[in-house]
């Protein structure tokens, strides 16, 4: 949930916030293919066993809203690099809509394995009341072996350009 912050910067927001992808949902949206898709077995096990994904995935939030509005859900689109070691990267888009039909653009970039993902997420800008808005969070979760829906918990700010403030009260 969104509250003010008590900081030298009193434009900033801070909020706590779950972002929930359904692994089921979301099934067969990750093309992928090998770096060296003509290696032997063997070498796969090394640096030839890179395999790249564009992946495209519909995230649903819980407790997050901007200016007193939800945040319905999103669509992140990006290029996941998965190494031989199990670990792998992922930098995108996310492409969120409020339950007022305005939009925002975040960039995100995380690096995960079996026990998680770390990961970080910037607003780049909106729509409407959202246009010139600023943010960055943090996010991680640590699904169990076999979950099928991954709830990530993002800590971190925004702030509105003054001109759009109290448009969407």
């Amino acid at each position: 949930m969104a509250e003010k912050t008590e900081s030298h910067d009193a434009k900033r927001v801070a909020f706590s916030a779950k972002n929930i992808f359904d692994g089921d949902r979301n099934a067969h949206n990750a093309p992928s293919v090998s770096v060296a898709p003509d290696a032997c077995a063997a070498d796969k096990k090394g640096p030839a066993g890179i395999m790249l994904a564009l992946v495209q995935n519909v995230c649903g939030y819980e407790d997050f809203s901007i200016n007193g509005v939800a945040v319905a859900g999103s669509v992140v689109t990006g290029l996941k690099t998965s190494f031989p070691d199990g670990t792998w990267t992922a930098d995108g888009y996310e492409w969120g809509c409020l339950t007022n039909g305005e939009r925002f653009l975040s960039k995100i970039f995380e690096r995960g394995d079996a026990k998680g993902t770390h990961g970080t997420w910037k607003l780049l800008e909106g729509t409407g009341s959202l246009a010139g808005i600023a943010g960055e969070a943090t996010y991680t979760n640590a699904p169990k072996a076999g979950d099928r829906v991954v709830v990530s918990t993002l800590t971190g700010w925004y702030s509105l350009h003054e001109a759009s403030k109290g448009a969407a009260a």
